[in-house]
């Protein structure tokens, strides 16, 4: 496979990656739903779910993409923002997307733990304590009682 193909296949399951955490963020009705568009930003989306108080919790949604199930931690290479993020008053959450299997996991960032600080300059491995959610009503329940609850 040459190199072109392996970008191009990179940047394909990371579109659809983005495309399926879109689709589930969507299903979830939230109150403000965006996509950010800058570079300078180390999420992908931002979005607000109403609290019981009638108030609303925003939070920054970063996506990563893998092809095979979630078991325990996820580890992935980040930039020192992204550490930086997880200190935040808006609380970062972590969506992988297994574009293998369509399954999605999730983690937040406040719960990030670096694993590896040796790698080159301004990147770090992280490990995301990661859980699976799913379509179920249920589970969309799940998910925006832990956005909600997380700090």
């Amino acid at each position: 496979m040459s190199e072109f193909s392996i970008m191009a296949r990179r940047a394909f399951t990371a579109r659809r990656a983005e495309l399926l955490v879109e689709e589930f963020l969507n299903d979830l009705g939230p109150s403000r739903f965006v996509k950010a568009e800058s570079a300078n930003l180390d999420f992908d989306f931002v979005v607000a779910f109403k609290k019981p108080d009638g108030g609303l919790k925003y939070c920054a949604v970063e996506v990563k993409q893998t092809e095979k199930p979630i078991a325990g931690d996820f580890h992935f290479m980040t930039g020192r923002r992204f550490v930086e993020a997880s200190k935040s008053n808006m609380p970062t959450v972590v969506i992988i997307a297994d574009t293998k299997h369509n399954e999605l996991y999730y983690g937040f960032a406040s719960q990030a733990n670096v694993v590896n600080a040796a790698h080159r300059a301004g990147f770090v491995e992280v490990a995301v304590p990661a859980k699976k959610t799913g379509c179920s009503p249920a589970e969309k329940r799940q998910f925006i009682q832990d956005v909600l609850a997380s700090n």
